[in-house]
């Protein structure tokens, strides 16, 4: 089902990420993908918010599409 959606990410990107920030390695994977596809990710985790605003947006629980 996932074949054709799967990615590496560059050690070399991961490290500068997490020299960057405050985040372990763990994290910083979750980052380096939408960086390499100039995309965000959604996500909840506030550390992630706080360390790379470009790269990521709140989910936020409750609220309805108009």
């Amino acid at each position: 089902m996932s074949d054709g959606f799967e990615y590496e990410v560059d050690s070399t990107d991961l490290l500068e990420l997490v020299k960057a920030s405050d985040c372990s390695a763990y994290d910083g994977e979750f980052i380096a993908l939408p960086r390499k596809l100039d995309a965000k990710m959604v996500t909840q985790d506030g550390k992630l918010l706080h360390a790379f605003p470009k790269r990521t947006v709140a989910l936020v629980a409750g609220q309805k599409e108009r």
